[in-house]
């Protein structure tokens, strides 16, 4: 059902308010999750940063704690029962453990403990006195003998360590057991060294990263050490554990409330202009209506009457003026219109009257139509009047023209290669009397070649455009003309080379592209330039489609044209 022209504005505008209003909601919602994808991009991006933060930092005192477990001075410290032996070597223990504080800033403390527990020595860059407890973490840990061991210590006064215990073996056991153990060392770690990396990390806002030790307590966080909550609705969680093994996690929380928070102003302009530009749409439906399209259906209706109302010649109606234009043009075209119809009225009898007369001309001229056979029936007269004469020449051109002429009346459009070759001797001779001997031709047939056949005087036009279109301009002696039959495959292949001379590079490039495109093949056709080239491409284009073809080339003063189609095995003349 069609639509009227109103209604299809309508529709019209109505989907160009939709497509307005959704291509704005896709495009907000599309900036959101844009905006929250480069968020969590940013959350990946910095745990991995902080994981290899804290990585290195761990490994650090990891080597530390290993540097004192091997230590020598460390070894005879710990393994020495004489007291006195034991208090010379406590001063390259001391200054063991000076230069290990000194390359690393992170540890604050160092302990070390007998294979009894014990303390057996402290060293520390500050007051901190709570050996007590540290000996009891040292002790819970003893059973457990992992190397370089991280705990995260909350001491009875509140304050907040990081511990990395490994145990002590002597340098002398081939194999590490607890026979072997001679006692711990423990590394106190300044908790800012290790915090500081969360608490200057991102907008606690937008993303909140967590440091949690293997029971789970906070160690540290970029927004305080309040509870962490999980799965809360709104928030994204990423996780990571550090230092493979022992517990130790990252997380980061991701506010999307947040980010979409960010984006209301943003939301909110983009709808406001959304509102004014529907607004502006229907305004601009609202005047359509009022000024065109409502003036349109009255001019439609007026012109239906037009149709039906043969009293009614004119539009009379009153319109805008944007109608008035083309209502005025319309009352033009209706005026002319009539005069037009008046005047083929009066030709229409004219050439009534005229196709009587052709009709009588017509019948006057069959009447005195020569008869094929009688023209015949004269050459051959001709020539035998030229022998009565002495005249052989004339007989013999009489002769091959009454020839020529019953072969090309013929019935059949298929003859043998063999009969063309005869038709065009004889048309070669015609021609040499013609030319008085200017030019010499020859003519070569592949073994198996006459047997076959082809369209009847389909090469004919080819000689005849070389003779007279290449050598007839030759004005030296020496001019020759070769034609060529082969076979390739299961195609017949003519060739027909003059060497008439060179043709102008313009002139062979418009040839060639008149031959290769058809709508200029069927110009030239129709305009009847080069009868021969273009009826025998047109022949071949609609018999044989793409197997049948014609090319035209030049090269040393030689002109080429060769011809294609499908061969014919038997005799298919009809």
């Amino acid at each position: 059902m069609r639509l009227s022209f109103k209604k299809s504005i309508v529709l019209i505008i109505l989907a160009a308010i939709l497509i307005q209003v959704g291509s704005q909601f896709i495009y907000i919602r599309k900036i959101a999750e844009n905006s929250a994808q480069r968020l969590l991009a940013y959350t990946n991006t910095t745990v991995k940063q902080i994981e290899n933060n804290l990585d290195s930092a761990f490994k650090s005192i990891a080597y530390t704690t290993t540097y004192f477990s091997i230590n020598s001075a460390v070894q005879r410290f710990l393994t020495e029962e004489e007291q006195l032996e034991k208090y010379k070597l406590l001063t390259f223990v001391n200054d063991t453990c000076q230069a290990a504080m000194a390359m690393n800033s992170q540890i604050q403390t160092a302990l070390l403990f007998d294979k009894e527990g014990n303390c057996e020595f402290s060293y520390s860059s500050s007051e901190m006195k709570f050996h007590e407890e540290l000996q009891k973490v040292e002790r819970e840990c003893y059973r457990e003998a992992v190397n370089n061991r991280f705990i995260f210590y909350q001491g009875e006064d509140g304050r907040e360590i990081l511990l990395c215990i490994t145990p002590i073996y002597s340098n002398k056991a081939a194999i590490f057991t607890e026979s072997q153990r001679i006692g711990t060392v423990m590394l106190v770690i300044r908790p800012d060294s290790i915090m500081k990396v969360l608490e200057e990390t991102g907008n606690a806002q937008e993303v909140e990263f967590y440091l949690l030790d293997p029971e789970g307590s906070i160690m540290a966080a970029n927004s305080g050490k309040e509870a962490l909550e999980r799965d809360l609705p709104g928030y994204t969680y990423l996780e990571r554990e550090i230092w493979g093994g022992q517990g130790f996690r990252i997380v980061g929380k991701i506010n999307n409330h947040q980010v979409v928070r960010e984006y209301d102003l943003f939301r909110s302009q983009m709808l406001l202009s959304c509102a004014v530009m529907v607004g502006m749409l229907l305004l601009i439906g609202w005047l359509f209506n009022h000024t065109i399209a409502h003036p349109i259906d009255r001019l439609i209706g007026e012109v239906a009457e037009l149709g039906t109302n043969r009293r009614k010649k004119q539009i009379t109606g009153k319109y805008h003026f944007q109608l008035t234009p083309l209502v005025d043009k319309m009352n033009e075209m209706l005026k002319n219109n009539a005069q037009m119809s008046r005047r083929i009225f009066d030709t229409q009898k004219r050439l009534y009257e005229a196709e009587l007369l052709k009709n009588k001309s017509e019948i006057y001229a069959l009447r005195s139509q020569i008869n094929p056979h009688f023209l015949y029936n004269t050459l051959q007269c001709m020539g035998g009047i030229a022998l009565m004469n002495e005249q052989p020449v004339v007989a013999e051109m009489a002769s091959n023209m009454a020839e020529i002429f019953r072969y090309s009346i013929k019935e059949g459009d298929k003859v043998t290669v063999a009969e063309e070759k005869d038709f065009l001797k004889k048309y070669l001779d015609i021609c040499d009397v013609r030319f008085n001997g200017r030019f010499r031709w020859e003519m070569e047939m592949e073994e198996g070649v006459e047997d076959l056949c082809i369209d009847k005087m389909i090469l004919q036009p080819l000689v005849e455009n070389a003779v007279y279109h290449g050598l007839e301009k030759r004005t030296q002696p020496g001019g020759m003309l070769w034609i060529k039959g082969k076979r390739e495959g299961k195609s017949l292949v003519f060739s027909i080379v003059d060497n008439g001379g060179q043709l102008n590079p313009e002139r062979l490039a418009r040839l060639q592209e008149t031959l290769e495109n058809r709508e200029l093949l069927e110009q030239e056709r129709r305009a009847r330039k080069r009868i021969g080239l273009v009826n025998i491409q047109s022949r071949l284009k609609l018999m044989y489609a793409g197997e049948g073809g014609l090319t035209m080339e030049e090269s040393a003063g030689n002109v080429t044209v060769t011809v294609r189609f499908p061969a014919k095995e038997t005799d298919t003349r009809q």
